[in-house]
């Protein structure tokens, strides 16, 4: 009986400590909501860092983190023409930023639908050479209750891209928004 008791114990603490490695759960205060969002596993959580409402820093590995942006807007509610036309936008300026970066575009994709927590989003990608690495960046904007939305946006290396779209859609799925 005893033996079966420690048995349980140890289970039941591998299963906790498992359960928490996975990601950590935080709450973010920003302007007039209160954001709650899983952090993945080793990833930092800050508010205002690089004069962002929230960025989110992977593991370090050199001097490259894979980072995910998360900024609140007055907009509310996903417009897909006004959407299209903001990509126009998004790619002039990203082309023209390029430019001055002395960097060659791969690839730009822009107003690609992507759904998830039951909604529609239009999701812009970039992928680019600079300084001898491949960058892929991403935008997407997301409706955040009745009064907000968010702009998030993310930047890894190709080819850690894979398993940062993971803890991306993690992110993602986990947000929550909340009144203050």
């Amino acid at each position: 009986m005893l033996n079966k008791l420690k048995f349980l114990n140890i289970i039941f603490l591998l299963l906790f400590s498992a359960n928490s490695a996975v990601a950590k759960s935080e709450l973010f205060i920003v302007e007039k909501l209160n954001i709650s969002l899983e952090i993945p596993q080793g990833w930092q959580g800050l508010r205002g860092h690089l004069g962002r409402d929230i960025t989110l820093l992977g593991l370090e590995l050199g001097s490259r983190r894979d980072t995910i942006f998360i900024e609140v807007t007055d907009r509310k509610r996903l417009d897909l023409k006004a959407e299209k036309k903001a990509s126009k936008n998004f790619k002039k300026i990203k082309i023209e930023w390029l430019k001055n970066k002395a960097a060659i575009l791969k690839n730009i994709s822009l107003d690609k639908p992507i759904s998830f927590l039951n909604k529609k989003h239009l999701y812009h990608e970039v992928s680019y050479l600079l300084g001898g690495n491949s960058f892929v960046e991403g935008n997407l904007f997301l409706e955040c209750g009745p009064d907000a939305g968010l702009n998030v946006s993310f930047l890894t290396l190709e080819e850690k891209e894979k398993a940062f779209q993971k803890n991306f859609k993690e992110v993602l799925t986990s947000l929550k928004c909340l009144k203050k």
